[in-house]
């Protein structure tokens, strides 16, 4: 027979009668005197359940708290709505029995409390603080689960256990509640917190809001921790049996994955998954999976009631798989499985066959199906008027389609002709690129003023030189194009007195063909001497714009530079007078007027 851990016989021996009790401690101990002697001992607390726990008449003051009254009480303790004046609000208190090893159990939880307070996660439950109250019973703080009560303002509406709340829960509820308890449970794996405890008794559920809410994170490990071989007190909720990781299994009997039972285990993330899958198990039948686990005796959990749907069945039975490697990989894949069959969505078993998915997607999409339906029984008529005159439209269509053939053939031709086109203007379009980079490196290479400007009378008398050079030449420009425009009216005259001739030469049929080709010829040199002065005409105008704009330039920047030169010369004769202010100095000459001023007058 396996040796069970003290907490495994403490908790099937308070399953019966008080005279039972000796025989079954003789049986489960199998002969073995220390263990016996520990059960016996902690068995001692179970005999006075209230110990010394308050039972009322509420409010009472004990240590820093205020119990308001009793939420719930379990084989280890109660827990109580609580306050800790002068903070607003409420607090659950839970108050534990005395047992071995309590102080190092409290320290372990103060501990998993910091770890477990950085899980992402709205449905933990925080452990606030872990402690013992002078002269009286070691506690842990932790957050209400509660909703405020519209119908008395200021006041709240406490949550329930899952195990209180169970009865008539529907599947969908059921499997919507577990979902965002295996989220939770996933963001604690992540974070490194693994809760060794998942049970109904440990989920609370709003009354309004309908959140969950798991609480005890790190207890089960804790009072694991705190006395090794010893049970080391424990949590509120029924069946709360708990242990070393080396000699006793961790959690509670009836929803303890098989690793742990068989072969004495720690909790992992796959026995979180297991108690995750018994707590839907649950949730669905009423009943623990495990609820007569005794001995070696380890049967698989009976199966569920036909109500259930089948798929939510698949569901629960792998999370309840016996094999720690056939269940969900993770808490977050048990809840996107359990999303998905809320969502009509293929699940780990749809997944592997197709006739299911197709099953899965017409029941996803009936409504869209159904309207679908709907609207080709409403065309059907239509359809087949339709068909009928598509039929008579065939020849016809046929014909047309000839006709389009030999279009196509054609708009190909065009098609290639125009490409044809297009590569000769990207030709051009990349020759007039060079040539636009030939102009944009002779730019580059126009110089540069080499020195600042000189003297300022010197600067402006160059400008008045190039202002007087750009007038000459504006006025040449201006003379050549009067040039052009009487050589453009003659031209235009010889090209009118061509035109008339060409007239009389045509009016004399006599003459031969050649003298009017020859006069044609002479017309079109003509003009075409008349268009390349005009070319040039305009060039001229281009240009004569061009030396006006650099005229007026010039002029501007010889009267700017004669008015610095005339600014420098004042600056000169001022600064001149200031530093020749001593007693009979004359100053020296200099500045643009050459001659001396004598300092003082």
């Amino acid at each position: 027979m396996t040796r069970l851990g003290a907490d495994v016989v403490v908790e099937l021996v308070l399953r019966h009668d008080r005279g039972e009790w000796p025989r079954l401690i003789d049986e489960l101990c199998g002969g073995d005197a220390g263990l016996a002697e520990l059960v016996r001992g902690l068995l001692a607390h179970y005999d006075r359940p209230d110990g010394p726990l308050p039972s009322g008449p509420y409010p009472v003051e004990l240590g820093p708290f205020t119990l308001e009254r009793e939420l719930g009480a379990g084989a280890h303790g109660k827990v109580y709505l609580a306050r800790r004046p002068p903070l607003e609000g409420y607090v659950a208190l839970k108050l534990l029995r005395p047992g071995p090893g309590m102080s190092q159990f409290v320290e372990q939880v103060r501990r998993e409390a910091g770890r477990a307070r950085r899980i992402p996660s709205a449905h933990v439950v925080p452990v606030f603080d872990a402690g013992r109250i002078e002269g009286g019973p070691f506690y842990v703080e932790m957050a209400v689960c509660a909703d405020p009560d519209e119908e008395a303002p200021g006041s709240i509406r406490i949550g329930r256990s899952l195990r209180e709340a169970q009865p008539g829960l529907a599947p969908l509820e059921a499997a919507r509640l577990v979902e965002d308890l295996a989220g939770a449970v996933h963001a604690a794996h992540r974070t490194g917190v693994i809760h060794g405890d998942v049970k109904p008794e440990n989920v609370l559920l709003t009354p309004e809001s309908r959140r969950v809410m798991l609480a005890d994170f790190g207890i089960a490990t804790s009072l694991a921790a705190a006395t090794p071989g010893t049970l080391s007190g424990g949590q509120g909720g029924a069946g709360g049996a708990r242990g070393s990781a080396r000699s006793q299994p961790i959690g509670t009997v009836a929803y303890m994955a098989p690793e742990q039972w068989r072969d004495r285990l720690p909790p992992t993330p796959s026995s979180d998954v297991y108690t995750l899958g018994g707590t839907l198990y649950f949730l669905l039948s009423g009943e623990a999976p495990h609820a007569g686990r005794s001995g070696d005796a380890d049967p698989t959990p009976p199966p569920l009631p036909a109500s259930v749907p089948p798929r939510l069945r698949e569901i629960v039975s792998r999370a309840l798989a016996a094999r720690p490697e056939e269940r969900p990989s993770s808490a977050g894949a048990l809840a996107e499985e359990l999303r998905r069959y809320r969502r009509l969505e293929p699940t780990w078993h749809e997944r592997r066959s197709a006739l299911r998915r197709s099953a899965l997607f017409l029941r996803r999409h009936r409504a869209e199906l159904v309207a679908v339906a709907v609207v080709v029984a409403a065309l059907l008529p239509l359809m087949v008027a339709g068909y009928q005159l598509l039929t008579g439209k065939v020849v016809e269509l046929a014909a047309r389609e000839a006709a389009l053939g030999g279009k196509l053939e054609e708009l190909e031709r065009s098609r290639r002709s125009l490409e044809a086109d297009i590569a000769r203007l990207e030709g051009a379009a990349d020759a007039k690129q060079k040539e636009l980079k030939r102009v944009e490196a002779r730019l580059a290479q126009l110089p540069k003023l080499e020195q600042a400007l000189g003297a300022a009378r010197e600067q402006a008398d160059h400008q008045r030189e190039v202002a007087t050079r750009a007038e000459g030449e504006a006025r040449g420009a201006a003379r050549k194009v009067a040039t052009l425009e009487g050589q453009l009216v003659a031209v235009r005259e010889t090209s009118a007195e061509a035109e008339r001739r060409e007239i009389m030469t045509l009016k004399e049929a006599g003459r031969a063909a050649g003298e009017r080709d020859e006069a044609r010829k002479r017309v079109t040199e003509v003009e075409a001497q008349g268009r390349a002065l005009e070319a040039r005409k305009t060039a001229l105008e281009k240009e004569l714009r061009e030396n006006a704009a650099a005229l007026g330039a010039a002029r501007a920047l010889a009267e700017r530079e004669a008015t610095r030169a005339a600014g420098a010369e004042r600056e000169r004769d001022a600064l001149r007078a200031r530093t020749g202010g001593g007693a009979g100095v004359a100053g020296s000459t200099g500045g643009t007027g050459g001659t001396g001023v004598e300092p003082g007058r």
